[in-house]
């Protein structure tokens, strides 16, 4: 299971390319799946995903992360999976598809800390792996479009984006 955002005493997460929610009450409850066409998970066979070595691996490592899940406000949630940026606004139990990643992104779309929202905008840094350009983009209706906000070439991918409490000054991460 990752953890995502918590609101009051109740954290969003995925499990999988499940969504749903966590207290310290109840443990886990599923919400919503995130209808991503090809599950990451099912890849093809290796030897680190044959049945006994993963049972494994997910012993000593963890399972494999997915997707993302960030609470954007009220009942609006946003998740990534593969190359797809996924919408609620029913506090996860249904999903569209509201932005394609670049086709280079990893299996969980981008990094956790990929989405800052603010109190006009939520913005989304993008994690490609190839040679599409690192980009951050802006939705100014809580994830309903995208446009490009920033664009660098010369570096591979952005980590993180945050707001700066103090100044309300975005910064970005970036690696590669």
């Amino acid at each position: 299971m990752k953890l995502g955002e918590a609101v009051g005493e109740v954290a969003f997460c995925t499990e999988g390319l499940d969504v749903g929610t966590w207290t310290s009450r109840e443990g886990f409850r599923r919400r919503g799946r995130l209808p991503v066409e090809t599950d990451p998970t099912n890849v093809p066979f290796s030897l680190t995903t044959w049945g006994p070595t993963r049972a494994l691996l997910d012993r000593l490592a963890g399972t494999i992360t997915t997707s993302n899940v960030w609470h954007v406000r009220d009942d609006t949630l946003l998740a990534t999976a593969d190359q797809d940026v996924f919408r609620s606004t029913n506090g996860g139990y249904s999903w569209r598809r509201v932005h394609e990643l670049p086709a280079s992104s990893g299996p969980m779309g981008v990094l956790p800390t990929s989405v800052c929202v603010t109190d006009d905008a939520v913005y989304l840094a993008e994690y490609p792996l190839g040679d599409d350009p690192a980009r951050v983009l802006v939705s100014r209706d809580d994830g309903v479009t995208w446009t490009t906000f920033h664009e660098r070439d010369d570096v591979r991918h952005f980590h993180g984006v945050y707001r700066d409490p103090y100044t309300d000054t975005l910064w970005g991460t970036t690696g590669g």
